[in-house]
């Protein structure tokens, strides 16, 4: 990759990897999509806030 080592490159993609195991998990115990949606948007504001403070600062 142009922008990334290869060893970020595997984090990354590893966190990818773990992340969709977890959200599968999710939907088979609940046989919900709502659940691992929800999970999904809990995660994402919590993703966009640390960006949030790491670019603002604030």
């Amino acid at each position: 990759s142009y922008f990334i080592s290869p060893l970020g490159n595997f984090l990354c993609s590893l966190g990818l990897f773990i992340g969709g195991i977890i959200f599968s998990w999710l939907y088979m115990t609940s046989r919900s999509i709502w659940i691992p949606w929800l999970a999904h948007a809990m995660c994402d504001v919590a993703v966009f806030s640390i960006a949030w403070h790491l670019v603002i600062g604030f």
